[in-house]
């Protein structure tokens, strides 16, 4: 993109303070495209990333449609094609690459990227992206959310704890995904992954104040630095 189109269509943003050549040198890739994943996706697109890529096996489902960016004519289609198709009529200069596989088929495809976004819905996947990110010394940005409560977490190598530093609140051998939870509603999603990108315009500006938000619809947002867990197996093993 030319600088003279680049400064027209993101003059809002740098009006707001935004660097915007350094957002436009960053290669997101996006592990889990559903309800998190597609707003985040959306976001990065219309923010002017350079690259985005797009890693999810499933297919979408009737049950997706009350929270996720996609439409009736999809289902049945991979997600990473539908919102593919959906995000190049945003931004068509954005270069966008899809894996419809399990991220750990397809490790080398997070190679590229300068940050990674956590929109998973199972804890087993998220500890071994968590592990990569540690191995590699990747920026992980977290989101997982539930009903009317969600978290966010930014793992900064060497800076800020890992996903592994805090105890799980539930069981990892149980293997649960968003399935198996009764309920899923648009706003958390909506929320929660905008906080997602919140953190990732923060680490861009170097302006991270707290790594890790918890929310709540009774009782908003909660803002803390969790310390780096000196005992952590994952981090420091």
């Amino acid at each position: 993109m030319k600088l003279t189109e680049l400064k027209n269509r993101f003059s809002r943003q740098i009006k707001a303070g935004f660097n915007q050549a350094k957002i436009s040198k960053q290669r997101c890739a996006v592990v889990g495209v559903g309800g998190l994943g597609t707003i985040v996706s959306e976001k990065l697109a219309m923010l002017g990333v350079k690259e985005l890529i797009l890693i999810d096996m499933d297919m979408v489902d009737k049950s997706n449609l009350n929270r996720q960016f996609f439409y009736e004519k999809d289902l049945g289609r991979y997600k990473v094609d539908a919102t593919k198709e959906k995000l190049e009529q945003f931004n068509s200069n954005v270069w966008i690459t899809k894996q419809p596989k399990p991220v750990q088929d397809v490790e080398s495809a997070l190679k590229p990227a300068t940050i990674i976004f956590d929109c998973l819905d199972n804890i087993e996947t998220r500890q071994w992206l968590n592990k990569y990110c540690v191995k590699n010394k990747k920026v992980l940005v977290h989101g997982g959310c539930s009903d009317v409560i969600g978290e966010i977490q930014i793992y900064i190598p060497g800076k800020t704890s890992c996903l592994e530093c805090l105890p799980y609140p539930e069981d990892p051998n149980e293997n649960r995904s968003c399935a198996d939870f009764d309920a899923a509603i648009c706003t958390t999603n909506g929320i929660v992954a905008n906080k997602q990108i919140d953190m990732f315009i923060d680490w861009l500006h170097n302006k991270i104040k707290f790594n890790w938000i918890s929310y709540s619809r009774n009782n908003g947002m909660r803002y803390r630095n969790m310390k780096i867990n000196t005992g952590c197996k994952i981090c420091h093993g």
